[in-house]
């Protein structure tokens, strides 16, 4: 598995450690991206699933296709429930699929794991495509303001 390959773990310092858990994301555009998890010796940490799709908006990436995430034994993992809802919000209406099984290739689609996500029963389909479409358009124009920025000022 391709996802187990980019494992790196590290012992950054006694307080950090790095790559015992790597997220790999395949974007609606079929980019692909990597994240992996950082455990600190204080409560913030950075999960796999958030350090991909870091990568992703990074990258003006902001939608979600497939994801996978395996641990340092190559065992593929499901998120959390906080990083569920995190992935839900880089997600269009229908979802995406997540690898559940490799050996039998199976997925699950994000909306089965968090089957009561709060944005999809507060409103419609049609509403949720609107909100969409706006959300996508002011992180869009705001990585665009903040790259320009960035270019101004380096």
């Amino acid at each position: 598995m391709k996802a187990f390959k980019l494992n790196h773990q590290h012992n950054i310092s006694p307080f950090i450690n790095s790559g015992y858990i790597t997220c790999v994301i395949e974007s609606s555009k079929g980019n692909i991206y990597y994240g992996t998890n950082i455990v600190t010796g204080s409560k913030i940490a950075m999960c796999a699933e958030k350090s991909a799709i870091s990568s992703m908006v990074s990258n003006q990436d902001y939608i979600i296709k497939k994801m996978v995430l395996v641990n340092e034994l190559g065992e593929l993992l499901l998120p959390c429930e906080n990083c569920l809802e995190y992935l839900l919000d880089f997600s269009d209406p229908e979802g995406f699929e997540v690898l559940t099984s490799a050996e039998k290739e199976k997925t699950a689609n994000i909306h089965d794991l968090l089957p009561d996500y709060w944005g999809t029963f507060r409103t419609s389909k049609e509403d949720w495509q609107i909100f969409f479409f706006i959300y996508k358009l002011i992180l869009h124009q705001f990585c665009k303001y903040t790259s320009s920025i960035l270019q101004n000022n380096l």
